[in-house]
C-alpha cells in the first residue's frame, strides 16, 4: 500500500446521514426561538451543545441542572414512558405496548445517532422504565445487573469510565428511590408531576457524591433547582424528540412542536440563571474520598426530607409544631386537652 496524499472525504454513510441532517434540521427550527432556548432545546433533545450560550452552560452547572443537556437514559425513560402512557390510554394490549416501546426506543436511537454513549443511555432508560412500571425494585435491579455486564463484556474498557458510572447510579437511584419519593410526593402533587419531579431527584441523589470527585464544589440550591425545573423537562424533551422525528417528513408539525418546546426552555434557562445568581451558589467542597462521604450524608439526609415529609404523621407533627410556636409567638397559653 502507497499512500498517494492526504486523506479526504469520498461521501457520508446514509445510516450517518440521516441521523445528523434532523439534528441540523433541529438547529435550524431551534435558531427561531430566543438565543437560550436555541441552545438548550438541542441539547435536551440530543446532547448538542454547539449553540448553547457559554455562560448559561456554566449557570447549569453551578445551579446543578448540566445533567440535562447530555442524553441520559432519563431521555430514554421519559419519550418510552410517554409512548408508553399513550398505548396505554388505546387500550392497547400488553404484547402492543412492548412492541410499540420496542419500536419507540429503536427509532429514537437512529435519530439521536447510535453512538456508545447513546446506547448505554437507551439501555439504562429501558431499565429504570422497567423499575417504574413494575414499581418495583427487584425486576429493575436484574436487569441493570444485566444490562451492565453484558456492556461490559462488549466494552471492558466501560469499566473505567466515569461516565458510564454515573449512567448505572442513576439508573439505580430511578430503581430503588423514584417509586417512594413519588409516593412521598403525590400527597401534595398531581400523580404526573410527582413522578416527573421523582425521576430527576432520584438520580441526582446518587450522583451527586461521585460528581464531587470530577467537581469539588457544592451546589447549594442544586436540590431546589432540579425540583422546581422537573416539570418543565418532560414537555421540552417530547417537544423537541417530536420535531427532531418531524423535522425532515412534516415540517409544519416540527415548527408548532418547536413552539411548544420555546416558552418552558426559556423558563428552565431562567431558572438556571436566577439560581445561578443566589449567594454561595456553588461553595467550595472537600476534595477526594472525604467530599465524597460528606456529599453521600448530604444526599441521604435530602432524600429522607422529602420522604418523611410525605410521611401524614410527619405533617401532623410538623403541623401540631407550627400551631404551638404560633401561640407562643402571639403569647397565647396552650389549649388544654381533656383526659
Amino acid at each position: 500500500m502507497t499512500l498517494a496524499g492526504p486523506p479526504r472525504a469520498v461521501g457520508v454513510s446514509p445510516s450517518a446521514s440521516g441521523p445528523a441532517r434532523a439534528r441540523e434540521a433541529l438547529r435550524q427550527l431551534a435558531g427561531r426561538l430566543p438565543a437560550d432556548a436555541a441552545g438548550l432545546v438541542p441539547a435536551l433533545a440530543t446532547g448538542d451543545r454547539s449553540r448553547l450560550d457559554p455562560q448559561l452552560e456554566e449557570d447549569m452547572r453551578t445551579a446543578g441542572l448540566g445533567h440535562l443537556t447530555a442524553v441520559s437514559g432519563a431521555n430514554f425513560a421519559i419519550v418510552l414512558g410517554c409512548a408508553t402512557l399513550g398505548l396505554r390510554l388505546a387500550r392497547c394490549p400488553r404484547w402492543a405496548v412492548v412492541a410499540g416501546c420496542a419500536v419507540t426506543l429503536v427509532a429514537f436511537v437512529a435519530v439521536v445517532g447510535p453512538e456508545p454513549s447513546v446506547l448505554r443511555a437507551a439501555a439504562m432508560g429501558s431499565v429504570g422504565l422497567l423499575a417504574l412500571a413494575t414499581g418495583r425494585p427487584g425486576p429493575g435491579c436484574s436487569a441493570l445487573s444485566l444490562a451492565v455486564v453484558v456492556i461490559l463484556l462488549a466494552d471492558p474498557a466501560l469499566s473505567l469510565s466515569l461516565g458510564f458510572l454515573l449512567s448505572v447510579l442513576a439508573t439505580l437511584g430511578i430503581i430503588l428511590i423514584a417509586p417512594r419519593l413519588a409516593a412521598a410526593l403525590r400527597a401534595h402533587l398531581p400523580d404526573w408531576l410527582s413522578l416527573a419531579v421523582a425521576v430527576p431527584l432520584s438520580a441526582q441523589l446518587l450522583c451527586g457524591p461521585v460528581l464531587v470527585l470530577v467537581q469539588p464544589q457544592f451546589q447549594t440550591w442544586s436540590l431546589a433547582a432540579n425540583l422546581v425545573a422537573a416539570p418543565l423537562v418532560p414537555l421540552i424533551t417530547i417537544a423537541s424528540t417530536l420535531a427532531l422525528a418531524a423535522a425532515s417528513v412534516a415540517p409544519p408539525v416540527a415548527s408548532m412542536a418547536i413552539a411548544v418546546a420555546g416558552p418552558p426552555a426559556e423558563l428552565l434557562a431562567l431558572i438556571a440563571h436566577m439560581t445561578a445568581a443566589l449567594p454561595s451558589a456553588g461553595l467550595e467542597w472537600p476534595e477526594g474520598p472525604p467530599g465524597m462521604v460528606a456529599m453521600g450524608f448530604v444526599s441521604a439526609l435530602n432524600g429522607a426530607a422529602v420522604l418523611a415529609a410525605g410521611d401524614p404523621r410527619v405533617r401532623r407533627g410538623a403541623t401540631a409544631l407550627a400551631g404551638r410556636a404560633l401561640r407562643l409567638a402571639a403569647g397565647r397559653p396552650r389549649e388544654k386537652v381533656d383526659g
